[in-house]
């Protein structure tokens, strides 16, 4: 994540960001055209099943996160969007071996569409704000997974109960 104050320092970071990803991906394509950051929370266990709890948006920015909130109001305009997304990262994170918690970003443009940019494989700081939209205790579920436990009956029939935002100041 880059910040640029004027045309001068976006030039310069945008330079930066091709240099990056042509070096880590061999394609310098970078994505700019107004896209929104959304994650899925996943579980994934040891005895072969990862599930989704959902998702968080996570548009507002500044060097990290600065608000997280749940459910995301743009999935909630696409229909078919928030299933297709969340039905995407538990084949997600079983391809990828994880047995824990975790996260699957997606940039989502303003038509929908999406596509993946990363996982994360840890339980993250805002993790609260998928707990106080289903009541589950993520901490407690990824504590019986590194035990080698099943995932819990709960979370397979986790669902929305309201909405929930976090705010982290980015000083």
């Amino acid at each position: 994540m880059k910040l640029a104050r004027d045309e001068r320092e976006l030039v310069k970071a945008l330079a930066g960001c091709r240099r990056r990803r042509a070096s880590a991906l061999g394609s310098d394509r970078l994505c700019i055209e107004r896209p929104h950051h959304v994650e899925a929370q996943v579980l994934a266990d040891h005895h072969g099943r990862a599930i989704h709890l959902f998702e968080r948006e996570c548009n507002v920015q500044h060097h990290q996160k600065v608000i997280e909130k749940s459910p995301s109001v743009l999935v909630e305009r696409f229909e078919g969007l928030r299933a297709s997304m969340t039905d995407t990262a538990p084949v997600l994170t079983r391809a990828a071996g994880n047995r824990n918690a975790g996260t699957v970003d997606f940039i989502v443009d303003e038509t929908g569409a999406f596509c993946f940019i990363r996982m994360n494989t840890r339980l993250p700081v805002e993790h609260p704000v998928t707990e106080m939209v289903t009541g589950l205790d993520l901490v407690e579920m990824q504590r019986s997974i590194a035990s080698g436990e099943p995932l819990p009956v709960e979370a397979h029939s986790a669902r929305f109960d309201g909405h929930a935002i976090e705010y982290r100041s980015p000083c």
